[in-house]
């Protein structure tokens, strides 16, 4: 029953279509109906056609790619081995950024399936000696998927030695059922994309030869032929059919379902059938339990095969139940409004790089979530204010809305003398009482000095985000102390510190006096400082300068200040309290954003926190690329990251939903912890999917 075939490469001369490098086609073979008796068989082959000239040496698979007239090709070694310290050699060329000027950055995956009836997995690092897990380059993100990263060089060429993975590099959901031996499926996923100025290649090369013997092929089932109509679109309908309001989507309770309703998710060639579609929840923010995952990344939830003519599919979403027990996530789930994620591009060979993101659903009672749009302050006139009252007590703010009901849902933003929001409350939702008001605390807040606009949105369904009213608030600057000390947030220059010896600046030179030691941060990151450990401590901000009250703390105390910026600790240094208990901190070092400020004591206890906001005027930071000022200050690795991340992007087409371990920072922490400010507009600054 062996054969082989040879037929001519179709060109106008002798074909109605004339094939182009870089394009992906297939071949379709069919028996049963020319000859009596014959077997009903359908079998398909896709290959890549690549330019003239293109090759690679004996004994490697050749794969290419052609994105905005750049053709990416790679020579991967056919025959691999499992044993013990085995590699796999990969070779590329023409690996470049958009431009041509320079190379792109690379990730290669390893994807294997069990047998050939089941799914594709992909192979994970563990983390220990020898194996360690690869991060994103330019916001850290762990990702255990990504095998290797590769930073082509400037012609766009490279050459990687890979390892092969063992039975431990097999993802939990998998076991050791997943280990590889002879005749194993192997295949290297290539993706660029990290980078917004890198040229986006996504595709698959086909099995490697694994101890001498070939892969015998996928089995997939009935795969039924895709062609979409229009774009891919989906949407979340009730599991009853009815109707419900927009702004919370279908309430379901925990553990309940959610129908997911969708259509145009085919693959690239109509004969490979649909898409394989990854969900997660809240751009990633909840993570399976580890005996529960289903996909090699722990924040896909759940998988959907798509099996239609057209991409269509109507399937049920299981919610996760409370809290981490089986069925939950982890972080627990919450209560409140969500969304979902979709993404296709690398979970199966010929699939088109896809995220879209699905309208709302609210587990249990109804909240808002996250930070609603600011308005423009120069919208906020008498004619709007609405009776709007504020009054500011020693520890709170108090703010009275009238026509407000108990239960209504209320958010609170002071906006600076230049018209920019502020968000001291980061995205914390306020619920007013039976007198409608609402009561905010000052501790661990910091508000900007001057004569403020606070305006006061609505965040009940149906009205998420409507401007309630507005009114004044007058925070006095804080009286200076007689020596004038200031503490400064460091900014290293060419020659940097030893670790953990800050660099600082005081105007006063009554620092020498300071301990010599250096406490240690209290947390590694800011999720660590809460609305538990918050302390009494107080501020305003004028201008980059934070003004500290500590109103339990004697006057002649030393504390010492850590910043956290991009969620990481700066070591800022030992300041003396003033006459009027208060600490000055200069924060223009720091990004723009909103950052948070631990004070310690001198035994290396938290003493609380406050934020500080740095518009996109006032930071200092300077990226490496900006030679406008030769004298311009360089950044800490922290800061540098944040720069990096916000002139490159996360991955932009091809999304760090699979790449990356999730979804890179995740939006509800950058809206609880990076809230960039400017003008007249503020955005949560968190990356892409």
């Amino acid at each position: 029953g062996n054969w082989s075939v040879t037929f001519p490469f179709p060109t106008s001369e002798n074909s109605n279509v004339t094939w182009a490098s870089g394009e992906t086609h297939s071949i379709r073979l069919l028996t049963g109906s020319l000859i009596t008796g014959d077997k009903v068989r359908t079998e398909t082959a896709s290959f890549t056609v690549v330019p003239a000239g293109v090759t690679c040496e004996d004994g490697q698979i050749l794969v290419s790619d052609t994105v905005g007239g750049q053709t990416a090709t790679a020579c991967i070694q056919q025959n691999v081995s499992t044993d013990a310290g085995s590699t796999i050699t990969v070779t590329g060329t023409g690996w470049l950024t958009t431009d041509g000027t320079a190379g792109a950055t690379v990730v290669l995956k390893l994807a294997s399936r069990v047998t050939p009836t089941d799914s594709d997995f992909q192979f994970v690092h563990t983390g220990a000696a020898g194996d360690e897990i690869l991060n994103h380059p330019t916001n850290g993100t762990a990702d255990p998927t990504m095998w290797a990263l590769i930073q082509a060089d400037a012609d766009g060429t490279f050459t990687a030695t890979i390892a092969v993975p063992t039975a431990a590099n097999a993802p939990a959901n998998v076991g050791s059922d997943g280990a590889l031996e002879a005749g194993s499926k192997l295949i290297v996923h290539f993706q660029t994309g990290l980078l917004t100025t890198d040229t986006v290649h996504s595709f698959d090369s086909s099995s490697l030869i694994v101890d001498g013997q070939e892969y015998s092929g996928d089995v997939d089932g009935e795969i039924v032929e895709c062609t979409a109509t229009g774009a891919a679109e989906v949407h979340i309908e009730s599991a009853d059919g009815s109707e419900f309001d927009e702004t919370t989507g279908p309430v379901v309770a925990y553990g309940g379902t959610i129908r997911l309703v969708g259509s145009g998710f085919c693959n690239n060639d109509p004969a490979a059938g649909g898409s394989t579609i990854a969900i997660k929840i809240d751009e990633g923010a909840y993570s399976h339990l580890p005996s529960e995952i289903v996909n090699s990344n722990a924040q896909v939830w759940a998988l959907v095969d798509v099996n239609s003519t057209d991409g269509s599919f109507d399937v049920e979403i299981t919610v996760p139940t409370e809290g981490e027990s089986a069925g939950g996530t982890t972080p627990g789930f919450a209560m409140g409004t969500h969304t979902l994620r979709l993404l296709t591009g690398s979970l199966k060979s010929g699939d088109p790089i896809r995220t879209l993101e699905t309208g709302p659903f609210t587990v249990g009672a109804y909240q808002p979530n996250g930070a609603p749009d600011p308005v423009d302050a120069d919208s906020l006139t008498d004619a709007n204010s609405n009776g709007i009252t504020i009054a500011q007590t020693d520890t709170s703010l108090v703010v009275t809305v009238p026509g407000a009901v108990e239960g209504d849902w209320i958010f609170v933003t002071p906006y600076a003398t230049d018209g920019s929001p502020r968000y001291p409350w980061l995205a914390t939702w306020y619920r007013a009482d039976a007198a409608g008001t609402v009561t905010l605390p000052l501790a661990g807040v910091t508000l900007p000095v001057g004569t403020l606009k606070v305006a006061v949105q609505s965040g009940n369904a149906g009205e998420s985000g409507t401007l309630l009213g507005w009114g004044w608030l007058t925070v006095a600057s804080p009286p200076a102390a007689d020596d004038g000390e200031t503490a400064v947030v460091p900014q290293p220059t060419a020659t940097t510190t030893t670790p953990n010896q800050p660099v600082y600046t005081l105007t006063s030179a009554v620092y020498a006096t300071a301990p010599d030691n250096v406490p240690a941060a209290p947390f590694d990151s800011d999720e660590g400082l809460t609305s538990d450990n918050v302390g009494t401590l107080t501020a305003v901000q004028d201008g980059t300068v934070v003004t500290i009250t500590l109103p339990d703390s004697t006057a002649g105390d030393w504390v010492y200040l850590y910043a956290y910026s991009d969620g990481t600790p700066i070591a800022v240094g030992w300041i003396q309290i003033d006459e009027n208990l208060q600490v000055r901190v200069d924060v223009a070092a720091l990004t723009a954003g909103t950052h948070k400020i631990a004070v310690l004591d001198v035994d290396g206890n938290l003493l609380g926190w406050v934020t500080a906001t740095i518009d996109e005027d006032e930071s200092t930071v300077t990226s490496a690329d900006d030679d406008s000022d030769s004298t311009a200050q360089t950044t800490t690795d922290s800061e540098s990251a944040t720069v990096a991340a916000s002139q490159s992007g996360l991955l932009s087409a091809a999304d760090w939903w699979l790449i990356g371990g999730g979804a890179a920072l995740l939006l509800a922490a950058a809206v609880t912890v990076l809230i960039v400010t400017s003008r007249r507009r503020a955005a949560t600054n968190g990356g892409q999917q």
